[in-house]
């Protein structure tokens, strides 16, 4: 039931508070390992969307108990520090907010409204100061600093809210054309690029999976060690029983990290985009071997905190002989399987088990990924001829589940076919680099973005009806929204008559939208 899911929830996360407490850790983090641990299992978006109530709830119960601990008189000795501080805070977040954002690729514009909307100091730094304060690492003056700034910038937030597109453009204005000018083409080549390079995708399909798992392996494995094995040990000693027993315990409760850790597939949203780059197959091999390597290493060090390096050597060294047995014992019936598969997958009848007899010396088959920009799409087999340029024959080609045995000269290469092809090193790798090609063409179109504009008087549209505006020639693009004082309408009707200080917002090209005000 739903009463019985939040309760065991919250109890869950409060026991992890406590046990980080006790064993000297931030019960932020205890929170933190818990929720992880929730979010990982089935019931995660259920148990999230019991939580939101008790959520909001406990933040007004925060933001209250946190006011009423503001001294008032602590403002008024020392407002002009308070001021200073909060200063310096607006200036430098958003500063760095704005050098962060078009780093990124985004406009100015939307760096400094992002930068103006994220000054504001929040709950995290009550926690931190109240830990200082505990320790005794800061003066316990500086906790009521600290409200007094959150109160001032939780006030002029929304200001800076409200006025961030009037300051957005007065500091577009206040730049030289040509800083601008440079900021836009580095806004467009980023654009130009995105989804062209593996290496980012990489990072945020593997980096956070492989993070949190391992983070969370090492977290359960020194709770289990120092609350549940050391006090075991303390009372009947550590005999090797004790000690197996603990590092079995400890494997067993980790092993869900371990799989996360090794062998988890990221979201299915990346592997669509992972699986546009052919050459991802050949990567994702290096880094399973580095997620495995990881996991046996973490296992070993896991081993380590209940018997000596000698022990786990030894039991390594012993487990690596036997995996040599097993493998020199059965090797050649796995290979033997291994090639009947794969001449019956050919659709070959083997008669001779000589390969030298099957095929030239100088020929074998590879496989190649035709990639969505290769000039192969669209073309037969016939038409490619593969035989006379390139010396090599087309075996099979496999798309999708479906796979196509000696293709006939009519089949159609499709975008992200598989090829399996049987040729020498050098015609197979100059078909690869046709089949293989990647690289998009560079299209000097500017990218479509959503934009608003603020019509003025001298707007060529004002008064017209929006059928009649003809803002879609204007601008290439298409009018989704409009603000007009209190009124907002999405997909606003073809007969709503356009007025000034009406706020448009259109999907088209950045540098066509100010013709709507007569410029450009």
């Amino acid at each position: 039931t739903s009463e019985t899911m939040l309760i065991f929830s919250v109890g869950l996360c409060l026991f992890m508070v406590l046990v980080a407490t006790n064993v000297g850790l931030s019960s932020a983090l205890g929170a933190f390992v818990m929720g992880s641990l929730l979010a990982e299992t089935s019931e995660g978006k259920r148990i999230e969307h019991l939580l939101h109530p008790l959520r909001d709830f406990f933040a007004a119960v925060f933001f209250v108990s946190v006011g009423m601990l503001f001294d008032p008189k602590v403002f008024a000795d020392s407002w002009h520090l308070i001021l200073g501080m909060s200063l310096f805070l607006i200036v430098v977040k958003t500063v760095t907010v704005v050098i962060g954002a078009t780093l990124s690729g985004e406009s100015l514009n939307t760096g400094i409204r992002a930068g103006l909307s994220l000054t504001q100091i929040g709950e995290f730094s009550f926690i931190i100061a109240t830990l200082g304060m505990t320790l005794k690492v800061i003066s316990p003056t500086l906790y009521p600093l600290v409200v007094g700034v959150s109160i001032v910038t939780s006030f002029t937030t929304p200001y800076l809210i409200g006025h961030s597109e009037k300051v957005a453009e007065w500091v577009e204005r206040a730049l030289p054309r040509r800083s601008l000018e440079w900021l836009k083409m580095y806004q467009l080549a980023l654009q130009r690029q995105q989804g062209t390079n593996l290496a980012p995708i990489l990072v945020r399909a593997y980096g956070p999976l492989m993070a949190v798992n391992l983070v969370l392996l090492l977290a359960v494995s020194w709770l289990i060690r120092h609350l549940v094995y050391e006090p075991l040990a303390e009372q009947i000693g550590a005999p090797p029983w004790v000690r197996a027993a603990g590092l079995t315990f400890d494997l067993l409760i980790c092993l869900p990290f371990f799989y996360g850790l090794c062998l988890r597939r990221p979201h299915s949203s990346w592997r669509e985009q992972l699986g546009r780059f052919p050459r991802f197959r050949y990567i994702q091999t290096v880094i399973t071997a580095v997620r495995v390597a990881l996991g046996i290493a973490m296992a070993l060090a896991v081993s380590a905190q209940y018997v000596s390096w000698q022990t786990v050597s030894g039991l390594t060294i012993s487990a690596l002989v036997i995996l040599a047995f097993v493998f020199y014992r059965y090797s050649k019936v796995i290979y033997r399987l291994m090639e009947a598969r794969f001449f019956d997958q050919l659709g070959v009848r083997r008669k001779d088990t000589d390969p030298e007899k099957i095929l030239p010396w100088d020929q074998h088959l590879s496989e190649l990924a035709v990639g969505p920009d290769s000039p192969l799409v669209g073309m037969s087999i016939g038409q490619i001829g593969p035989q006379e340029s390139f010396g090599v024959v087309v075996a099979a080609i496999e798309r999708g589940q479906r796979r196509i045995l000696a293709p006939k000269a009519s089949d159609v290469i499709f975008p992200f076919d598989r090829l399996q092809v049987l040729g020498s090193d050098e015609g197979v790798e100059r078909i690869r680099k046709l089949a293989e090609l990647t690289e998009p063409p560079i299209i000097d179109e500017a990218p479509l973005k959503l934009l608003s504009v603020v019509l003025d008087a001298k707007s060529p549209v004002v008064g017209k009806p929006l059928r009649d505006s003809a803002i879609r020639d204007l601008v290439d693009g298409l009018v989704v929204g409009l603000e007009r004082g209190e009124f907002r309408q999405l997909h606003p009707p073809a007969d709503l008559r356009l007025e000034a200080g009406d706020r448009l917002w259109i999907v088209g090209d950045p540098d066509k939208i100010l013709r709507l005000n007569g410029e450009g």
